[in-house]
């Protein structure tokens, strides 16, 4: 299990996330409004919850 730091979460934004998995940003607002990836909107921004879909994987392969 990772350690996880108090009160910290890893977050994308749409755009990174995008690029480090190869697709377009347009897919990766498909994906979060299909709900098939985390994301948390803070603010006015629609981030992806990293944290989340590692922990969601992990949890898949149990």
């Amino acid at each position: 299990m990772k350690e996880k730091y108090d009160g910290y979460f890893f977050v994308l934004s749409i755009n990174a996330f995008a690029e480090r998995v190869g697709v377009s940003p347009e897919t990766v607002r498909t994906w979060i409004k299909e709900n098939r990836i985390p994301s948390r909107k803070i603010g006015k921004r629609r981030l992806v919850d990293v944290d989340k879909l590692r922990d969601d994987l992990d949890s898949e392969d149990e």
